[in-house]
């Protein structure tokens, strides 16, 4: 066995160290170079989910809370007490009609937007841009007395349309965000989502068991 040592430094100054153990070649400097790249690479990663879990996870944790606990309450979810159940069951009923009927209108849109995770993160994309668009449309107008004289029968159906449009948007959420994220990594977001929605889910469905 032997260490050969070559002293030219072809990369950054530092000496190319080989190690031959029989047939085998280990090259240190390239060994090091990987892990310096895969902390490169980690660190903005890592710093994305944190802002992830502040901008969606929060977000859903919340949302997620209070339709959950809501629902408890209000027996809408059968018996399912737990995370799990608590998904299953309104996935089910986001299938049932009747079951659809039988609730409040916010939970029926929770519902008819596929419930669960998926129709938490819906109701909030529909938000998103509901609200936005209600912003742009005050924003166009002076005042009152504009509004009124744009007011026509027209207006009323291009915003049937735009609703319409802003339903599916919101049913498609993934392809919506796609666009809205500027970032590669869509399944940090969505893993920091879920991550929200199981907190809350767990949160409310706790609470409700103790206060029972």
């Amino acid at each position: 066995m032997r260490a050969i040592r070559n002293q030219s430094r072809p990369h950054g100054g530092l000496p190319h160290i080989q190690h031959r153990w029989g047939c085998r070649v280990v090259n240190t400097s390239k060994s090091v170079d990987t892990t310096r790249l895969n902390r490169q690479n980690l660190l903005p990663m890592i710093r994305e989910f944190f802002i992830a879990l502040i901008q969606a996870g929060l977000p859903v944790g919340l949302v997620a809370y209070g339709l959950v606990w809501w629902a408890l309450r209000n027996d809408y979810l059968g018996e399912a007490r737990t995370t799990r159940e608590i998904e299953q069951e309104s996935r089910l009923r986001a299938k049932d009609k009747k079951a659809r009927k039988q609730v409040d209108p916010v939970h029926r849109k929770w519902l008819s937007l596929g419930g669960g995770f998926y129709g938490v993160v819906a109701v909030l994309t529909l938000l998103h841009i509901e609200l936005g668009e209600v912003r742009d449309f005050i924003a166009g107008f002076d005042g009152v007395g504009p509004f009124l004289d744009r007011l026509s029968v027209g207006m009323l159906v291009g915003l049937i349309i735009e609703t319409i449009r802003n339903t599916i948007a919101a049913l498609t959420w993934p392809v919506y965000w796609l666009g809205e994220i500027s970032s590669s990594r869509l399944w940090v977001w969505i893993i920091a989502a879920y991550a929200g929605y199981w907190a809350g889910s767990s949160l409310a469905s706790n609470y409700y068991r103790g206060r029972s």
